[in-house]
């Protein structure tokens, strides 16, 4: 990306750069005002050239934006965990959109200032023939021609790899079964699906060129476009059940820790090193969560405690999960992270680790470092009761309908305040 901006700067500045600044601002302007109406324009009264224009051009981008979604999305939701929609809509969308605005707008109006005011037809020429060659063309005449050049190249071959490693590693992801969620398939799996991407495509090159290539990528995403709307309604489904959940949680206030105010400042300061967690974990997190699922069985709860081994940890991922049939299971973990210890506390070592507890729908910010046995129990049975509160769909609807029901007694409203509890 330095590369790529050091490019754009150089031609930027190499030519009539106050015009070249106007025309950033127009055309943004002008994408800003159209974007509604480009959108919609199927050419309907148009005659068969824009047709033409609209079949390898609008909808070949709109069948190759839909092609990458899975790979470009997920490899994006990938690197980017633990950050909030806001910010990644911000980083995925918005800022790569603004960057490639003004480049767009520097190259093209840099072609079109040659073409139209200097006269060099050979550069349109190529730009409609063979599109892939013109960037190197245009840097011809601007100096250092050599250095711009090997920098395209360098460019051009590092977006492709990029592209092509995101591909690899998604689908490695989806045909291999992880064992944990914060590691990626083998690099076999990988490499092999690396050699499937490039041997297709130079099949599909060989076959018919970018026409062929073109085509396939249409077809293929027509039919997946259908997924994209059942994607769409299952994040707004994942949403409104993130929601309930906030709401859960604001309906059961309270703290586990509990102890005295020096405790919890002791708690604050916590730079446990490996040894201090892996005793947290050995004497007050595992006993407490073997009580508590041996109690929950003990009153009808189906509940287990599972430990896993995480590669290259020495601690381990423990787990405690709680199945309610067709309901949402409770599920409280405990992931030990190596983080570097902040420069403003004393502390005997660069690193220390966190005891972080995740729950169903993410992590909850918070750390088990120095907790007892009764406040690691605490805690679960607060986000326990939590879980209890959050009302599922079937939840929902019987309440809907008593609350429609005329005849509702004062039975009636005990027993689904019972049931409630008791999802």
């Amino acid at each position: 990306m330095l590369l790529a901006l050091a490019l754009m700067l150089f031609v930027l500045f190499s030519g009539d750069t106050l015009v070249l600044l106007d025309k950033v601002v127009n055309n943004s302007g002008d994408y800003l005002s159209g974007f509604v109406g480009a959108s919609f324009d199927t050419y309907a009264f148009a005659d068969e050239s824009a047709q033409e224009w609209k079949m390898w051009w609008t909808i070949f981008f709109w069948g190759w934006w839909i092609a990458w979604t899975p790979f470009v999305g997920l490899f994006l939701a990938r690197i980017s965990r633990g950050r909030t929609i806001r910010e990644f809509v911000a980083g995925a969308l918005f800022i790569p959109l603004a960057f490639m605005m003004v480049w767009m707008s520097v190259f093209g109006n840099s072609g079109i200032e040659l073409v139209a005011n200097q006269g060099v037809v050979e550069l349109g020429e190529q730009a409609l023939n063979t599109p892939q060659t013109t960037l190197y063309t245009l840097l011809e005449y601007y100096p250092y021609v050599g250095l711009t050049a090997a920098v395209v190249t360098v460019l051009g071959i590092v977006f492709f790899i990029t592209s092509a490693d995101s591909g690899a590693l998604v689908l490695a992801n989806f045909t291999s079964i992880l064992s944990d969620v914060n590691h990626d398939a083998p690099v076999k799996l990988r490499i092999f699906w690396s050699a499937v991407i490039g041997l297709i495509t130079i099949a599909l090159l060989m076959a018919g060129g970018l026409n062929a290539l073109q085509s396939a990528v249409v077809i293929t995403a027509l039919p997946f476009s259908v997924v994209i709307f059942a994607v769409m309604i299952g994040m707004y489904k994942a949403l409104k059940l993130e929601g309930s959940k906030a709401d859960a949680r604001r309906m059961i206030a309270g703290s586990a820790p509990g102890g005295d105010w020096k405790e919890r400042l002791d708690r604050a300061l916590d730079t446990s090193n490996r040894a201090g967690a892996a005793a947290t974990i050995e004497h007050a997190i595992r006993p407490a969560m073997t009580q508590f699922a041996q109690e929950l069985e003990s009153r009808g709860q189906t509940a287990n405690v599972t430990e896993e081994r995480v590669e290259g940890e020495s601690l381990s991922n423990l787990m405690l999960q709680v199945d309610f049939g067709e309901a949402t299971s409770f599920v409280y973990q405990v992931c030990p992270h190596r983080m570097r210890t902040p420069s403003f506390i004393q502390a005997d070592d660069d690193f220390y680790v966190r005891l972080d507890v995740y729950l169903a729908e993410g992590g909850q910010d918070k750390d088990l470092n120095g907790y007892t046995r009764g406040q690691v129990i605490g805690d679960l049975v607060a986000e326990y009761e939590r879980h209890l509160h959050f009302p599922n769909p079937w939840q929902v609807s019987r309440w809907a309908m008593c609350r429609r029901c005329p005849a509702r007694s004062a039975n009636h409203l005990k027993m689904l305040r019972c049931n409630s509890i008791r999802i």
